[in-house]
C-alpha cells in the first residue's frame, strides 16, 4: 500500500466481536463458512483447536479472516446483502417505533429471518436503529437459552 492511501475497512470489521459472532453463526452453516474460507486460501483443520469444536474453530477463523482480509470480508458482506436484501429494504423503510415493536415481538422462527433482521439492524444508517441490535441480540440469547436448557 502506498503512503497516500487510506486503509479500507469493511463494515464487518467495525462490528463488535459478539455481534459478528452472532451474525456469522446465524447466517452461515459452519460447513459453508469452511468452504468460503478455503476459497480464500485458508487451511481448514480436520478437528477443532483445544477445547473448541470444529464449528467453533471455523467461525473463529472466519472472524480472524474478516479482520485481516478485506477481500474475504467484502465477499461475506456481499453475501449477507444478497441473502438478507428483503430485510434491508424492509427495515430501511420503517420508522423507529415500528422497528422497536418488531424487535420486541419478532418470533425467532428461522435462522434466515433472524440473521436478516439482525443484519438489517446492524447496517441501518440511523444510529437509533443500530442501538436496537443489542436488544435483538439479547432476545436471541434469551430465546436460545430459555428454550434449550433446563434449570
Amino acid at each position: 500500500m502506498n503512503g497516500n492511501s487510506f486503509e479500507q475497512k469493511s463494515y464487518l470489521q467495525e462490528l463488535d466481536p459478539i455481534e459478528l459472532d452472532a451474525l456469522l453463526a446465524i447466517s452461515f452453516d459452519w460447513r459453508e463458512m469452511a468452504n468460503r474460507l478455503s476459497m480464500f486460501g485458508r487451511n481448514i483443520p480436520h478437528c477443532g483447536y483445544g477445547v473448541l469444536s470444529l464449528p467453533q474453530t471455523v467461525f473463529r477463523m472466519a472472524q480472524s479472516a474478516i479482520q485481516n482480509d478485506i477481500e474475504f470480508s467484502g465477499s461475506i458482506e456481499r453475501e449477507l446483502n444478497r441473502r438478507h436484501g428483503r430485510f434491508l429494504e424492509m427495515v430501511s423503510s420503517m420508522e423507529a417505533a415500528e422497528i422497536c415493536a418488531l424487535v420486541q415481538d419478532t418470533l425467532l422462527n428461522s435462522r434466515a429471518e433472524t440473521g436478516g433482521f439482525l443484519w438489517a439492524l446492524l447496517t441501518d444508517s440511523r444510529e437509533c436503529i443500530q442501538k436496537f441490535s443489542g436488544v435483538f441480540l439479547q432476545k436471541i440469547l434469551t430465546d436460545v437459552f430459555s428454550s434449550h436448557f433446563s434449570v
